[in-house]
C-alpha cells in the first residue's frame, strides 16, 4: 500500500487515503462492473488492473471486451470522484481481472 500512496501523492499532490473509506478490490470478467458507493470525503479515486488488462468507459455507455479505454495490467490512474463513480469496467480479454481501488482525500496544508 505505500508504493501507492507514494504514487498517489506524486500524481496528484496532498492527497491521503480517505479516513473510513475501505478500498475496493472487484473482480472484472465479461460483464461491465461499476465502483461501489464512494464516501462523501472522498476527492479523487486511485485504481490499478492486476492480474489481466482492462477496458473502462465514463461516459454511460458499457464498454465491451473490444471497446473502452484500455488498462494494462499494473497500470494505475488517478480520476476526480465524479469521474469514477461513472466509471464501469470490463475484462480485455477471456478470463478475469482485479481493480483495486483507494478513495483519497486532500491532506491539510502544514502551518511552517
Amino acid at each position: 500500500m505505500g508504493i501507492l500512496n507514494n504514487m498517489a501523492l506524486q500524481a496528484e499532490g496532498n492527497l491521503k487515503p480517505t479516513p473510513g473509506a475501505a478500498h475496493q478490490v472487484l473482480t472484472v470478467a465479461d460483464a461491465a462492473v461499476p465502483l461501489g458507493a464512494l464516501a462523501d470525503a472522498t476527492t479523487q479515486v486511485l485504481y490499478q488492473a492486476q492480474g489481466a488488462a482492462l477496458r473502462v468507459r465514463w461516459d454511460g455507455t458499457a464498454p465491451t471486451a473490444s471497446v473502452g479505454l484500455l488498462l494494462a495490467v499494473n497500470q494505475t490512474g488517478v480520476v476526480s470522484k465524479a469521474t469514477a463513480a461513472a466509471m464501469q469496467w470490463i475484462a480485455d480479454a477471456i478470463g478475469s481481472g482485479t481493480l483495486l481501488v483507494m478513495e483519497l482525500t486532500p491532506t491539510p496544508p502544514r502551518n511552517l
